[in-house]
């Protein structure tokens, strides 16, 4: 095979996300006359966002990728409702409120995902202890 071979991210986006969406690392506040954002922060997987809101019904987007799986959670713990936004981001609506509230986002990795992985590790533990098992065996003859 001759010639060059074009290569792209957009093969590895969920369907109908276009990689010009994501060129900035921006959030979007529907809206912003009345919605205060006060603090951004990102720890690792994990998003923290401050706000003030007069009206309710308004919401933030966030600039990751929508995949079933994600939770959202308010100071107090209680779950917030996760949406498909616009440009496949993730949504969450946010409450009316004079006091600063603070919103916590992050993917949430399903039990038998987890599962998985730890059979996994204990295959491949079971696999060099019988290599071990069989290379002192030989060692030893």
């Amino acid at each position: 095979m001759l010639g060059a071979v074009e290569y792209t991210f957009d093969d590895y986006l969920p369907k109908g996300t276009k990689t010009e969406w994501y060129e900035s690392d921006t959030g979007y506040v529907s809206d912003e006359a009345n919605v205060a954002s006060l603090a951004y922060e990102r720890e690792g997987s994990y998003v923290y966002y401050s706000y003030t809101s007069k009206n309710e019904g308004a919401y933030v987007e966030f600039p990751k990728f929508y995949y079933n799986g994600y939770v959202a959670r308010d100071e107090m713990g209680d779950d917030l409702q996760v949406y498909k936004g616009d440009k496949n981001r993730v949504r969450v609506y946010l409450d009316k409120t004079d006091t600063p509230k603070i919103i916590r986002l992050w993917y949430h990795v399903p039990w038998y995902l987890t599962l998985a992985c730890a059979i996994s590790m204990g295959l491949w533990i079971g696999c060099l202890v019988l290599v071990n098992a069989r290379v002192l065996r030989r060692i030893k003859l």
